[in-house]
């Protein structure tokens, strides 16, 4: 479904935004706040793709 896609895209995103983080000198707060962001969308996201499929 849709939301499962969206959700896929934006935990890539998390993990790539993660990964600058860890391998990056002089990593900013705000690229901390992005990847949490991006990562709990995408939890949700997936999560109520797989709630409406059992609907």
């Amino acid at each position: 479904s849709l939301l499962f896609f969206v959700g896929t895209i934006l935990f890539i995103v998390s993990d790539l935004i993660l990964s600058q983080i860890y391998f990056r000198e002089g990593t900013k707060r705000v690229m901390v706040i992005y990847n949490l962001a991006t990562y709990y969308a995408a939890q949700i996201l997936i999560g109520f793709s797989i709630l409406y499929l059992t609907i």
